[in-house]
């Protein structure tokens, strides 16, 4: 329970509650407690979900989960303290990142999503300040939304608040449900940030034209054109016309693409319905707001 541990400072706050460093008293260790706002049953079923589906996975681009308990009334979810910076945090550090480390990047984020797309799991906030950087290890974290992406999907309407601006694909405007596809435009948009420092413009913009994204090939001619090139076919209008994870990972030459998504798809995940907690949560307006 919470008295069997120190809290330490806050690392994090957003709509659902906030995220402290804390240390487990009798074991000595770090970890990071996720607790709950206002802990409605709606928003206890939404931690709870995030409980279940960061336990299932079980991949070192995830954080562990250690425990989900209440006290008094209140509701927390126990990970693993991932060390590092937030993406968002180093590049407003220290600029854009250099072309090993934007590799780096774009290899463990797109194993990353290899092995949540071959669970059928979408991560669906996927931004700088959602990815974790430890030297070469990239960790996803913040899966508050994250849902089945198979299995009769439902259309929902998403509300402006409800996506991140620049980093949503323009299905995600205009409401169609959650595909991998979507996640590899929020990973491209991700990137391109990374290697120019500057937030791409929304997707509903670079839709009605000229486009003004900006030229990342140009911009940036240290990089290797595969991996401008690959960026660039991420952020592609039509969903269609992006390539899936496991592909890019191959092109790139980034470990483990075939190997992960094969014990992906033996992860006992929840089911559809148990991970379908959009609807709730747009209910109940609980977004944070973008950043």
């Amino acid at each position: 329970m919470l008295a069997s541990y120190d809290l330490g400072p806050v690392l994090g706050e957003g709509g659902m509650g906030r995220v402290v460093r804390a240390r487990h008293r009798a074991l000595g260790v770090d970890v990071a407690i996720k607790e709950l706002s206002a802990p409605t049953p709606e928003l206890v079923e939404l931690l709870r979900d995030e409980a279940r589906i960061l336990f299932a996975l079980k991949h070192p681009a995830f954080p562990a989960v250690r425990d989900f308990f209440s006290d008094a009334g209140r509701f927390f979810l126990v990970m693993d303290l991932v060390p590092g910076l937030a993406l968002s945090t180093l590049v407003a550090q220290h600029g854009p990142l250099t072309p090993a480390a934007l590799e780096a990047l774009a290899r463990g984020a797109l194993a990353a999503l290899s092995h949540l797309h071959a669970a059928r799991i979408v991560h669906r906030d996927l931004k700088p300040a959602n990815i974790i950087c430890d030297g070469d290890r990239v960790v996803l974290v913040d899966f508050g939304i994250a849902r089945a992406s198979a299995l009769t999907p439902r259309t929902m309407m998403w509300a402006r608040h409800a996506l991140t601006p620049c980093f949503a694909p323009p299905e995600q405007y205009r409401g169609e449900p959650s595909r991998p596809a979507a996640a590899l435009y929020a990973l491209g948009a991700t990137l391109h940030f990374a290697a120019s420092a500057r937030v791409p413009p929304e997707a509903p913009r670079r839709e009605v034209g000229p486009d003004s994204l900006l030229d990342l090939a140009a911009l940036r001619p240290d990089l290797p054109p595969a991996l401008t090139g690959a960026v660039a076919r991420c952020l592609a209008l039509d969903a269609a016309a992006r390539p899936t994870a496991a592909m890019l990972l191959a092109e790139l030459g980034g470990p483990g693409g075939a190997s992960a998504g094969a014990a992906a798809a033996a992860v006992a995940m929840p089911t559809p319905q148990d991970l379908d907690t959009y609807a709730r949560q747009r209910r109940l307006d609980i977004r944070r707001a973008p950043r």
